[in-house]
């Protein structure tokens, strides 16, 4: 009786064949132990638990994942900010990190690379500048009407946009205010409220203590405004 043995990993099975066969036919019967072999390997593993190389790091931690996490990943979508482009790496710093590590000067070309994107971008609004020129327009016409114009955005933006506010726009008509006679002709037309015409704000996040300080932050009345 001819027998033959099959390594499957770390076990060797012997599977009798009968009487001695032509050659031919070893082969077929050899693809069928194996087949089968391998059935029964495929069931065992979807019986067995999840090896620790399946392991995530919430489980590596001892860290379950709380309710509010879920419902923030499940339903609060509008505020799931990461797949703006503000928010992405820049395709020119990829490898920054790696790059500098054995080349300094060759990290720091690459860092200040990415400010040609601004000199990019004011070239073509010059080329084009029939949007700034209607932007300016809708800004004039609120002005004039006694309209309020509000400037937002949410992090890096949302700072400039309060900086708008507090550093550019209250200074400035504080400064008119100084001088009386074109105080006068500014309020007849504008309104004594002009100052407080543009508002500046951060959006796509909570109301938290941190907001309130960054809106105080330029205010001479901040410690009240934050009591209160």
């Amino acid at each position: 009786m001819a027998k033959m043995k099959i390594k499957t990993g770390n076990n060797l099975v012997k599977v009798s064949t009968g009487k001695k066969r032509p050659a031919f036919l070893v082969i077929p019967t050899i693809l069928v132990v194996f087949i089968i072999i391998s059935s029964l390997q495929l069931l065992l593993a979807q019986e067995k638990p999840a090896s620790s190389s399946t392991t995530n790091l919430l489980q590596l931690l001892g860290i379950e994942v709380s309710p509010e996490s879920l419902d923030y990943v499940q339903n609060k979508t509008q505020f799931q900010l990461h797949t703006l482009l503000t928010e992405q790496r820049h395709p020119k710093t990829w490898n920054l990190s790696e790059k500098i590590k054995t080349d300094l000067e060759g990290g720091l070309h690459i860092l200040f690379s990415v400010d040609e994107d601004i000199v990019s971008r004011l070239e073509r609004l010059a080329a084009s500048p029939r949007v700034l020129e209607d932007l300016s327009l809708q800004i004039k016409k609120s002005i004039l009407n006694h309209k309020k114009i509000y400037v937002y955005g949410c992090g890096a933006t949302g700072r400039l946009a309060k900086q708008m506010e507090s550093t550019f726009w209250r200074p400035f008509w504080r400064s008119i205010r100084q001088d009386r006679t074109i105080w006068t002709k500014v309020e007849k037309a504008l309104g004594p409220d002009i100052e407080e015409k543009l508002i500046g704000e951060m959006t796509g996040r909570s109301s938290l203590p941190l907001k309130a300080l960054r809106i105080c932050s330029s205010s001479a009345d901040c410690n009240s405004k934050i009591t209160r």
